[in-house]
């Protein structure tokens, strides 16, 4: 990662404890001013008219998880479209941003194509003069402030009222842009160095566990070595 990168000229008092100094020119703002935040919901289990042959991604938290990147292009079940009638759940198009609010709380993807999910999640049609990327980056930076804010006395869960009204940075739309793109690099860029650094890790425990074999069955003889 580069570090020829130079703070902004001004900074000021956010106002927000973990916030700290922000850049003058930047707003305070909340989640829900970058967009609608939507409740999922699931249809009943035993309608089999409400998922069979269905087409429609409904997403769960564990769809979330398993996905392992920063986008969710499909989901483990399927139901239809009478199904999403007979719920809650709101179908919405892909580049909105789906969040677990619970089991766990913070796992965070943009969806790759339209898409509703289950309670488990709550989704954000992000605003058309909003880029939806830095709001991703900037919900990656508020997870532990999520998990705060959550309740509850069978498991912890976010509310839509608390996951809206959490304070995140709007910079102008060029500046998110900028950060967008910067982070896209940056982050790839580490996230190739991790896949070697695992690659690496495989192959000495290969090399671990081959060299044992070899000296506990005589193939080698370490005599002179001890």
């Amino acid at each position: 990662m580069t570090t020829k990168l130079k703070p902004y000229p001004k900074y000021k008092d956010s106002g927000i404890e973990w916030l700290g100094d922000v850049p003058g020119g930047w707003l305070l703002s909340r989640i829900k001013d970058f967009g609608d935040i939507y409740n999922g919901a699931t249809p009943s289990t035993s309608n089999i008219e409400f998922w069979g042959n269905g087409a429609i991604h409904w997403a769960t938290p564990v769809d979330i998880t398993k996905a392992k990147c920063d986008y969710l292009s499909k989901t483990a079940k399927k139901i239809t479209g009478i199904g999403l009638n007979s719920c809650g759940a709101t179908l919405l198009p892909k580049g909105s941003i789906i969040i677990s609010c619970r089991a766990p709380i913070g796992s965070i993807a943009i969806l790759a194509e339209t898409m509703c999910s289950n309670q488990g999640c709550k989704i954000l049609a992000v605003n058309s003069n909003k880029h939806n990327k830095y709001l991703f980056y900037s919900l990656l930076s508020v997870i532990n402030i999520m998990q705060v804010y959550g309740s509850g006395t069978t498991f912890l869960e976010i509310s839509s009222g608390n996951l809206g009204g959490i304070s995140i940075m709007q910079p102008s739309v060029s500046e998110q842009t900028a950060i967008a793109t910067y982070l896209d690099t940056q982050t790839a860029k580490i996230d190739q160095t991790i896949s070697k650094s695992k690659q690496a890790i495989e192959l000495l425990k290969e090399k671990r566990t081959a060299l044992i074999t070899a000296a506990v069955t005589g193939k080698i003889d370490v005599r002179e070595c001890v």
